[in-house]
């Protein structure tokens, strides 16, 4: 089954806002044998979104459209819609009274105008809206095209609707064109997307039926495997088997699966292990303490953690030896190791991690260039650390020096037993 989604909106085309509808409802799409076959984009233009729907209705099973529901001039996609398909209309008068009460709970009066949101085709199914005003509908067809769904465009509103009430919907439609579908996803650290690819294509070659694919981030990549077959039993034991083989030829660089996070695999971990975590940090400036505690649960294992920026705090908050800051300078070996001690010594905690380096794109030196970090972990069998070079803007050097001192982590606590 091939779906087209079809954004309507100025802004999105001006950047004003980013657009992120492809990337939630493909792996919504994905999740039921669907695929997002194409992406359009257009602006609150009526003669470009009913040529852009008419191109979509032509090639495809479903469209999707998202946005231009509201009631300003602007707002377009109801009339539009109605307009290229020759539709009559009704009002809706579960949407209207569900519009009245939420006025009426702010204390304001229902516009005329925003009353025409509640206009829609006779003979569609309409999806009430839980967080905006403007509800979505569903228009069934006879045609190759069998189906459009027509969405808000604010992802508050519209996730909870299509989750809820067009999927459900969709599967009941095209029951007929979905196929049993298996679909995991492995997530992967220290290794490159090409060295992934050369480790276990060999083996994944092998498994008949299975589609596989990569998706590299700074610091990991995302290996996918997706099984489509008649019987939910045959998708399955075909997705384990090709899973079993992955893991197996990956080992110990696999750290989850789905949407798991490098951050969410350690907490785990030490939270098993009734371990405990501090961190030291300067160049990533608390990005590793932060990273840590947006996983619920993580204070059961995170004790504290120092942003110790200047070589002042390096060495009161942390006692780092002044003579190490003098002869080796704050970003070298030795002083990632005193922070790291420094930081467990005063924490009392199982493990300490420190970052050190130079963010760049300024105040690089030949010995140690912009991208150069010294990350140390201290633990119950000493403390190692390890120099690296990461040529990335900040943000991004953060979060991959954040990711190894992760992933360094994450290797060394699960050797204990």
């Amino acid at each position: 089954m091939r779906i087209e989604l079809l954004n309507v909106g100025t802004e999105l085309l001006m950047g004003f806002v980013v657009n992120t509808h492809a990337s939630w409802l493909g792996r919504r799409l994905n999740g039921i044998g669907a695929t997002l076959a194409r992406q359009t984009c257009v602006a609150d233009d009526a003669a470009d979104l009913r040529a852009a729907l008419s191109e979509a209705m032509a090639r495809t099973d479903a469209v999707i459209t998202t946005g231009g529901l509201g009631p300003t001039a602007s707002d377009l996609t109801r009339a539009a819609i109605v307009e290229a398909l020759g539709l009559e209309t009704r009002v809706d008068e579960l949407s209207l009274e569900n519009l009245h009460e939420r006025f009426r709970q702010r204390g304001a009066p229902v516009l005329e105008s925003v009353k025409s949101q509640t206009i829609v085709p006779k003979t569609a199914t309409v999806f009430q809206n839980a967080h905006g005003t403007a509800p979505g509908f569903a228009i069934p067809l006879n045609g190759p095209c069998r189906m459009i769904l027509v969405l808000p465009g604010p992802p508050r509103e519209l996730r909870p609707m299509f989750d809820r009430q067009a999927l459900p919907l969709l599967r009941k439609r095209f029951a007929d064109l979905l196929p049993a579908l298996e679909c995991r996803v492995l997530r992967v650290a220290s290794l490159g997307e090409s060295r992934v690819e050369e480790i276990v294509r060999p083996r994944l070659c092998e498994v008949a039926g299975l589609e596989f694919g990569y998706c590299a981030r700074p610091g990991e990549v995302d290996l996918r495997l997706v099984v489509r077959a008649k019987e939910a039993a045959a998708a399955r034991e075909t997705a384990n088997r090709a899973e079993a083989l992955a893991c197996e030829a990956l080992g110990e660089a696999v750290f989850g699966r789905g949407d798991d996070t490098l951050e969410l695999a350690v907490v785990r971990l030490l939270r098993e292990r009734h371990a405990t975590l501090a961190t030291a940090e300067s160049c990533t400036g608390g990005c590793l303490a932060h990273r840590i505690t947006q996983v619920s649960g993580s204070s059961e294992c995170f004790k504290q953690g120092w942003v110790t920026y200047s070589n002042d705090a390096k060495a009161a908050q942390l006692g780092v030896p002044g003579h190490l800051l003098v002869e080796h300078g704050a970003v070298s070996e030795p002083v990632a190791r005193a922070m790291a001690e420094g930081a467990r010594t005063r924490a009392g905690t199982t493990w300490a991690l420190a970052t050190t380096g130079i963010a760049g794109p300024t105040g690089g030196t030949p010995e140690n260039p912009a991208g150069v970090v010294f990350i140390a972990l201290a633990g119950p069998n000493g403390t190692s650390c390890a120099r690296h070079l990461f040529l990335y803007e900040r943000e991004s050097f953060k979060f991959v020096a954040t990711q190894t001192a992760l992933n360094m982590l994450r290797l060394e606590a699960g050797k204990r037993r």
